[in-house]
Order: C-alpha cells, then sequence, then structure tokens
C-alpha cells in the first residue's frame, strides 16, 4: 500500500523566529554601514567615507539617513578644499610679505648709511662736537624711519590735510586691526609693533587706547561670524576658547554679545527656531534641514545654554528633545522653566522624541506644550510641522487685538 501524498500546505516551511528576512538584513547592513561613514567622518577620512555610502545606497537607495550623510560629506569637502586655499594664499601672502619686508629693511640701511654721511658733511660744515653729531645722526635716522613705516602701511583713505600725528595714529590703528585679525599678535608682530610705535611717536596710552579697540573690533568680528555666520551655535566652551583668542573679558563679552543680538533682531526677516538636543550629531542633521528650508537657526546640545540664550533672545519656535542627559534640565522641566521668561510664555514649544510612552505625551500635552514630533521623523514632516505651527500662531496673534477689542 503506498504513502499517502502530503498536502502542498504541508511543503512550506514555517520561518524560524530567529532568522532575519531579507528586508530586516537589508536593514541590518546599511545600519552597519552607516556606522562605519560615521566613524570615518569623525576621523576625517571622508573619501572613504563616500566610498562606503555608495554600498549603502546600492542596498537602499531611499534611506534618509544615508541621504543626510552625503549631504554632510559634500558640505565638509567643500570646507576641507576652501581651508587648503586659504591656507595657500596665506602662506603665498606671508613669503610676499617677507620678501617685501627684507627688501624695505635692505633699503633702510642703504638711506641710514646715508644720512651717515650726510651727519658727518654737517658736522665738518658746522664744526659741532661729536655729542652733536650723534644727536643729527639719531635725528635724521629716526625721520627716515618715520617716513618710510608711513609709506609702508597701507592707508584704507585718502590722507587728509589734519595734523600728521592724526594720520600716524589712524594709520597705527589700521595696522593693529590687521595684526589682531587671527587673534594675539605674535611676538615677531609685537616687535614690529614696537618699531612703528617708536617711529610715529605714538604714546603709552595712545597705544593702549588703540590696542584695546583693534582687540575688541576682532572679537566681535569673530564672534559674529560664530554665532550668526553659522546655523549651529557654538557652545559655552567653544565661545571660552575663542575668548581666550583675544583677552576677553566676562563683562567685555557680555556688552559685545548684546549688541551682536541686537543686530541680528533688527536685521532678521526669517522665522527663528531654536532646537535643542544632546545627540550632537542629530542637532547637525537637524539644524541643516530646517537652515536649508529658510529658518534661521539657533543649535544648541543643552537646555542651560538654551535657557541663557533666550533669555536675550526671543525665538519663533523652540523644537526641543524630551531626554536631555548632559543638561541640568530635562524636556518638562526646561519647559516649565522657559514659561517663567515673559517674553517667552507665547513661543511654540514642540518636543522631538524617541519615546512612545502615552503617560509622558499625556503629561506634556497638560503642561501646554503645543505639539510632540516622534523620532525618526522624515524632514518633509518635519518642515511642514513647524511650518504649520509658526502660521497658526501668527493667525492667533493677528486674531487676538479683534478679540480683545470685542
Amino acid at each position: 500500500m503506498s504513502a499517502p501524498h502530503a498536502s502542498p500546505s504541508a511543503k512550506i516551511k514555517s520561518p524560524n523566529p530567529g532568522e532575519l528576512t531579507p528586508r530586516d538584513d537589508i536593514k541590518k547592513q546599511v545600519s552597519e554601514v552607516l556606522k562605519r561613514v560615521d566613524q570615518l567622518i569623525r576621523h576625517g577620512d571622508l573619501k572613504i567615507a563616500q566610498d562606503e555610502l555608495v554600498k549603502a545606497k546600492q542596498l537602499d537607495p531611499k534611506n534618509v539617513y544615508a541621504m543626510a550623510f552625503e549631504e554632510r560629506i559634500e558640505n565638509l569637502l567643500v570646507q576641507e578644499t576652501e581651508s587648503k586655499l586659504a591656507q595657500e594664499a596665506r602662506r603665498a601672502g606671508e613669503e610676499e610679505a617677507k620678501r617685501h619686508y627684507e627688501e624695505e629693511q635692505r633699503k633702510a640701511e642703504e638711506a641710514r648709511e646715508r644720512l651717515r654721511k650726510e651727519a658727518t658733511q654737517l658736522v665738518h660744515q658746522a664744526q659741532v662736537t661729536p655729542v652733536d653729531r650723534e644727536q643729527i645722526v639719531r635725528t635724521l635716522t629716526q625721520e627716515q624711519a618715520r617716513q618710510q613705516a608711513t609709506a609702508e602701511v597701507p592707508k584704507s583713505e585718502p590722507s587728509t590735510q589734519v595734523g600728521s600725528h592724526d594720520d600716524d595714529l589712524r594709520i597705527y590703528r589700521d595696522y593693529l586691526d590687521q595684526i589682531w585679525a587671527d587673534g594675539i599678535p605674535t611676538s615677531e608682530e609685537r616687535k614690529q609693533m614696537d618699531l612703528l610705535r617708536s617711529a610715529m611717536s605714538i604714546t603709552a596710552d595712545e597705544h593702549a587706547r588703540l590696542d584695546e579697540a583693534a582687540r575688541l573690533a576682532a572679537y566681535e568680528k569673530a564672534l559674529h561670524r560664530a554665532v550668526l555666520g553659522t546655523r549651529t551655535a557654538p557652545s559655552a566652551a567653544a565661545h571660552l576658547e575663542l575668548r581666550k583668542v583675544f583677552h576677553v573679558s566676562d563683562a567685555e563679552h557680555a556688552q559685545i554679545e548684546t549688541r551682536l543680538l541686537g543686530e541680528f533682531r533688527k536685521t532678521r526677516k526669517k522665522p527663528s527656531i531654536v532646537i535643542i538636543d544632546d545627540d550632537v550629531r542629530l542637532l547637525e542633521l537637524l539644524a541643516q534641514a530646517i537652515g536649508d528650508a529658510g529658518f534661521e537657526v539657533m543649535a544648541v546640545p543643552t537646555s542651560d545654554e538654551a535657557y541663557a540664550l533666550m533669555r536675550k533672545h526671543r525665538p519663533d519656535l523652540i523644537l526641543c528633545d524630551i531626554n536631555l542627559e548632559t543638561s541640568t534640565m530635562g524636556g518638562f522641566s526646561f519647559y516649565e522653566k522657559v514659561q517663567e521668561v515673559p517674553h517667552l510664555q507665547d513661543v511654540p514649544f514642540v518636543f522631538l522624541t524617541g519615546l512612545t510612552d502615552e503617560v509622558l505625551v499625556r503629561a506634556g500635552k497638560e503642561l501646554g506644550v503645543d505639539d510632540y514630533l516622534m523620532k525618526p521623523i522624515s524632514q518633509q514632516l518635519l518642515i511642514s510641522t513647524l511650518k504649520g505651527k509658526l502660521k497658526r500662531y501668527r493667525q492667533l496673534r493677528t486674531a487676538a487685538p479683534t478679540n480683545a477689542a470685542a
């Protein structure tokens, strides 16, 4: 008697719960590749990271994180190229300046020798004493050095008929602006400064006043580039390092920062958004995406820095992670603290979180938080939500006077 035939369904093998499906396996491979890409970026191996990213895109062409990494690498490569070009230009400028300086030194030595000969002739003609002879040589040499120093330093404005010392002060300030541009002057720059001071008869008080003005002006320009010229605000440590470069005190920094923020508020036309997230890599990606969408972005890694910033500067919207491990205030505590500041009470506040706990979401809603966005989030949904919140906020502000009148 023959064995019964097995039914078709009996031939289908049930998947092993411990095995990965093809889709899961692709996700795992992409994840491993992106981890390598992240490490390579951190070590500055951008070309290798770019090659690795090609593998991830081949596995999953629509992967959002792969596209974000690709954009990040392209930006870093552009910055790297610009930095190399700037260094080459600076080296060329330094070599040219050195050749010019050596040539001027040679000419100055020849001029001093001619002056010595002229002084000797004057001594013989006037029959003066050796002491008078040395005085004549010294006076003529100083005058020649002063004229040469005046000719070497470029003037930013046409010369006027005001007293010659006023011209010297202006030229000296221009020179100080140049040597303070990249921070504390070097010992060689200090030597040249002393020579120029002597040749132009700059007093100690005049030097102190002009040197302080040049130092603070250079720091203000550097701070402007760091705070307003980039989408990600420097950390407190970065601010402190910048202040060390220019020898800036707490009081001087506070005064300059207040002035810069005031100018920023006057000129700002784009809606501003403050982002707080202790995941620095995600913070950079969010700042890049939101900035590209047409917003002014101030991105900080801790709620403490964000609170200090917003006490001086009122944003149009706040996007904050709930779980802030490196801050003294968690997301909820930070929200309550913000609500205590009068000029921040009506600013839309949106939480960004990877948590799906309904109790936490409900607690935030009860506090008055405007919305929640769950990680991971697509760039399109993020930008649409932010635009919607800002639009609704503007409508409420526009309608507020009418409602009050009614």
